[in-house]
């Protein structure tokens, strides 16, 4: 294990790149694993970390390293909704891991993004500290088995063999039974007869003729309406960078509205993408609630920008706010999008113009005698018969198997004695490993985030923030692994298992083996989309 600084105190530094220093790939460390620790004050800005396998790196040699399989820096605030310091950056410290045979690594501390640019770091706080430890061995790999006990020192001589792998943990959960398959529907009811003739009416009686009504009086003029036209309520805002490759919805922070009542809102804006141009207009319009929020796009283009608008909702200390997303297609160039905001406001109401007079109305003459209406009825005709029953549903699909139990841990190596002919016992073979699979299902919200887990094992219980969910259990001790099943689509039955890496993991300390955390099980990490879910398995051993 080796441990370097990749980034010290920035102080005022703006934008700054750090030193470069040797990663595991420098001395060829068994281990590849690197963990990298950022500790911040009001922290505003980007922070990108870079590798090179040159021994003497130029700057062209140097390439991002990807922290979520696209993006090659971290963001602060993590959560632009919740920072965690005093005035609008994060407070604290955030760690990350990757894997790779890296000769050279360094870190860099970039605010260009931002829009103005920060005269000095009164608002946009500083790094105090970046830290990079690698070059560890991989963990033994977890099969529930005790290590071998080590054979007593010999003489000197030969080393010890190895003890035999221990055999694999059996499975013994199988996945649960698909739900039953919907009745069919019940056949239709039968018609109902056709109703019999009514009996004739009786001839009515006759009436002098009614008196002509008198004219009516012209209607005044009304006044003309004023004009109603868009009021620009805002200053150019932008550019504002809308990055290449982003399939899932991104929020675009600078467009965000309270919804407290009615609310229209018109954004006049252009778009460019490498050479393609597209200028228009988005009008967002709510009824004062999320639910009745809608959008439009109207648009002029010059090629193809391959970007998509939309909105999100969500709730924020009990206020309500609708804001401005975008996907976007993978083209290898970014979007600049720059817009005014209006609102519709109406012009005055000309006056009405005056009533016109009533007309006179004219004599009502006489009514005349009713004629005698039939007494006599048709028949209600036959009810139909009811239709029959509809076929019963399809069975539901079978529930996918459960997990094989890991293989034992292999028996430790015997240690080497003094210089002798007489080689020392090897290690005693470890048990084989015992299985205990427990599994809970994760919802989460329009936003990606996770609004809620449900189905725990009886008695465990959770909490839960955007991304990271800490788990208190009963098993007595720290679990093996995990694996979680994204749901595919959404609405959908299909769910598909992802493995733990280097973004999405587990943690845990040994002094609380009653808990756990599953770090970054967001939408995409576990294989859903924003409003989809997933099933999350644990294995104990």
């Amino acid at each position: 294990m080796d441990s370097v600084v990749l980034l010290p105190t920035t102080g005022s530094q703006i934008n700054l790149t750090g030193e470069k220093q040797k990663g595991a790939g420098y001395s060829n460390w068994s281990g590849t694993s690197h963990t990298v620790s950022v500790t911040c004050t009001n922290f505003v800005g980007r922070i990108y970390l870079e590798a090179s396998l040159a021994t003497d790196p130029a700057e062209t040699d140097w390439f991002g390293i990807p922290f979520n399989g696209t993006l090659t820096y971290v963001q602060y605030p993590l959560n632009p909704f919740r920072p965690t310091g005093t005035i609008q950056g994060d407070t604290g410290s955030s760690s990350f891991e990757f894997v790779g045979n890296y000769v050279w690594v360094r870190a860099r501390l970039d605010r260009t993004y931002l829009n103005p640019q920060p005269i000095d770091t009164s608002t946009v706080g500083s790094v105090d500290e970046i830290l990079m430890n690698f070059g560890a061995l991989s963990g033994i790999a977890s099969g529930g088995g005790a290590l071998g006990v080590l054979g007593p020192t010999g003489p000197r001589g030969p080393s010890g063999l190895q003890g035999p792998t221990g055999q694999a943990g059996s499975a013994t959960n199988t996945g649960a039974t698909g739900p039953a398959g919907l009745l069919g529907a019940t056949g239709a009811t039968g018609r109902t007869g056709p109703t019999g003739p009514m009996g004739a009416t009786g001839v009515p009686g006759t009436a002098t003729n009614t008196g002509a009504t008198g004219a009516q009086g012209n209607t005044g003029a009304t006044g003309a309406t004023g004009a109603t036209g868009p009021v620009y309520t805002s200053p150019l805002i932008g550019p504002i960078t809308l990055n290449d490759d982003q399939p899932v919805p991104v929020l675009i922070t600078e467009a965000t509205w309270a919804v407290t009542g009615l609310l229209t809102k018109v954004l006049r804006y252009e778009l460019t993408r490498g050479t393609s141009f597209r200028s228009g207009t988005i009008q967002i319009a709510t009824d004062g609630t999320l639910a009745g929020t809608v959008l439009d796009d109207a648009t002029l283009n010059v090629g193809v920008t391959g970007i998509t608008f939309g909105y999100g909702v969500y709730t924020s200390l009990g206020v309500d706010y609708v804001v401005l997303t975008y996907v976007s297609d993978a083209t290898g160039a970014d979007a600049q999008f720059t817009y005014f905001e209006a609102e519709w406001i109406s012009g005055p109401q000309g006056p009405t113009g005056p009533t016109g007079s009533q007309g006179v109305t004219g004599a009502t003459g006489a009514t005349g005698m009713p004629g005698t209406p039939s007494m006599v009825s048709g028949p209600t005709g036959p009810t139909g018969s009811t239709g029959s029953a509809g076929p019963t549903g399809a069975t539901g699909l079978q529930g996918p198997t459960g997990a094989i139990g890991d293989s034992g841990v292999t028996g430790a190596t015997g240690y080497t004695g003094p210089p002798s002919l007489i080689t020392g016992p090897t290690g005693v073979q470890g048990p084989s490993g015992i299985g205990f699979i427990y599994e809970f299902n994760i919802e989460y919200n329009g936003l990606g985030q996770v609004s809620s887990v449900t189905n725990l094992p009886s008695g465990w219980s959770v909490s839960f923030t955007a991304s990271n969910i800490i788990v208190t259990h009963t098993q007595g001790y720290v679990p093996s692994g995990f694996m979680i099943w994204g749901q595919s689509t959404v609405p959908g039955t299909i769910f598909t298992a992802r493995s733990p890496n280097a973004i999405m993991n587990m943690s845990y300390d040994l002094t609380l083996t009653n808990r756990f955390v599953l770090n970054n099980v967001t939408p995409t990490n576990v294989g859903t989309v924003a409003g989809g879910a997933a099933k999350a398995v644990v294995f104990f051993v």
